[in-house]
């Protein structure tokens, strides 16, 4: 029996502290692949807890890949090859305190990095998009930007403020080559305590959204270097880093070993991936390919992960995902915008570059002026500083999860008759939806199309598939970020009737 020691007066919740006990086993080996946890009931029995705790714990280890669910058999620590420990609690130590590090757990993350952004979303690029009316019912591909969601008129005040008290050399100062020093500071903050990340200021590099991180990393990484991309993803990660001429390969979405068998097959000397929430699958990287990724950056010298955190502030179940850069900073460069949450007119995003690679930014590139305004550097840093965004953030989950549940429900009752199914639902602000009777490319544009004339406007999985043969047919991307909540009802009464029905065999 697992014998853990949970603090009731931490302000960790304990189902957190016992999640952090048993993944910190499963990390250093002392619970081996394979091994069956006790039983909810026996283990809440033994530790004193109530059920509800223990069910939260062994929902967050499933939902990062720690252990595998079997229906009335019960939870099995994941096969966990050699890898580099994560930071984490060792057994029977009590969880962090409260000042620390990780004591705030990753309750709130930084915004979704670059295939979220409207105005450059996979959606945009995607081959053959079927067009929708005007007026449209429903964007399901992202798209198209959410209304009404952000603060204005504190952003206003905020800007006011700043003019008031800011002065024009503290203004002109943000065009420094890696951003405003203070908003660095405030980023540095805010990725300690919400996403357990030790990074500095001089790691941080500021720019005008993803698009211009891109180029930049293009630039820090060797002329001959080739990256793998995940296939299906983010279409237009190709074309940037093939403008530049960087080489690039394609590989599975890593969310499982035999991907990753795939990436070692490979001459890539970097990766770039979402290892919190893929796009367009929406998965989630198990933690034994997390540590594998790790293991294999730190194998050759020059190898690196380029980890987009995507969507990660909206993870509707659970915690969210801690990075891979909260385990190891010397090979990941962690990339992040504030485009969901800001709204993609701002263009800022940022990155974290391994201590290497921050002193090769400023020998080689320290000749650039920031490309994001000092104007709206300056705000976004007094926005952070006063706790706004915080509350923000909150507010925009909280309707994001409501969102989220009612669609997801709607969804499922019209496309159950079909023998639908949806995927990776509460992950983040898309899922996957699965029609297996449109098996045919032509079944698939039939259906999309008449959808679009009814005014919903969604894509296949097969859109953003670049070379690898494709496995994902009558899959499709249901992104809800722009989705308002009246129109619910409607949009899944309209999926019911241009779903038609299988063929019956003869």
């Amino acid at each position: 029996m697992l014998t853990y020691e949970l603090d009731r007066t931490n302000t960790l919740p304990l189902y957190d502290q016992l999640y952090r006990h048993i993944r910190a086993d499963i990390e250093c080996g002392a619970l081996a692949s394979g091994a069956r946890l006790p039983s909810k009931r026996m283990l809440a029995r033994h530790l004193g807890v109530s059920r509800i705790t223990v069910e939260g714990a062994f929902a967050q280890l499933a939902a990062e890949g720690y252990v595998t669910a079997e229906e009335r058999k019960g939870h099995f620590v994941a096969p966990f090859e050699g890898a580099a420990a994560a930071p984490g609690t060792p057994r029977n130590r009590t969880p962090a305190a409260p000042g620390s590090i990780r004591s705030k757990g990753f309750s709130l993350c930084p915004a979704p990095s670059g295939p979220a952004e409207p105005d450059e979303t996979p959606a945009a690029s995607a081959p053959d998009a079927p067009l929708a009316p005007d007026p449209l019912l429903a964007d399901l591909t992202g798209a198209t930007a959410p209304t009404g969601l952000f603060p204005y008129q504190h952003w206003a005040r905020t800007l006011r403020a700043v003019l008031a008290d800011g002065s024009e050399e503290t203004l002109l100062s943000a065009a420094q080559p890696q951003g405003f020093l203070p908003l660095r500071r405030a980023l540095a903050q805010h990725l300690r305590g919400f996403r357990g990340m030790d990074a500095t200021p001089g790691q941080i590099v500021i720019g005008a959204g993803a698009q211009v991180l891109y180029q930049l990393i293009a630039q820090l990484l060797p002329p001959d270097a080739c990256i793998a991309l995940e296939d299906p993803g983010y279409p237009r990660l190709a074309r940037i880093y093939g403008s530049l001429g960087v080489r690039t390969c394609a590989v599975p979405p890593l969310t499982d070993a035999h991907a990753f068998e795939q990436l070692r097959a490979t001459d890539a000397t970097a990766v770039h991936c979402m290892p919190s929430h893929h796009f367009p699958t929406g998965a989630t990287m198990p933690a034994p390919v997390r540590s594998l990724l790790i293991t294999w950056a730190q194998a050759a010298p020059g190898r690196f992960v380029i980890e987009d955190d995507y969507d990660c502030e909206f993870r509707m179940q659970g915690k969210a995902i801690p990075p891979l850069a909260a385990r190891n900073q010397d090979q990941i460069i962690y990339l992040n915008t504030f485009t969901k949450s800001l709204g993609a007119a701002f263009r800022i995003g940022y990155m974290v570059l391994p201590p290497a690679l921050a002193e090769r930014f400023r020998t080689h590139l320290g000749f650039y002026s920031c490309t994001v305004g000092g104007m709206d550097q300056a705000t976004l840093c007094r926005f952070m500083e006063t706790g706004a965004y915080e509350r923000h953030c909150n507010r925009l989950r909280t309707h994001y999860r409501r969102v989220s549940r009612q669609l997801a429900q709607a969804l499922e009752e019209a496309i159950r008759p079909h023998g639908g199914s949806l995927a990776n639902v509460g992950a983040g602000l898309h899922f996957t939806m699965h029609l297996p009777h449109m098996r045919t490319e032509c079944a698939q544009a039939a259906f999309l199309e008449e959808l679009a004339n009814a005014g919903v406007r969604m894509n296949p999985l097969s859109a953003y598939r670049r070379t690898l043969p494709s496995d994902d047919a009558g899959m499709f991307l249901v992104s809800f970020s722009s989705v308002d909540e009246p129109a619910i009802p409607l949009i899944a009464n309209t999926l019911r009737m241009c779903i038609k029905p299988s063929p019956e065999p003869r």
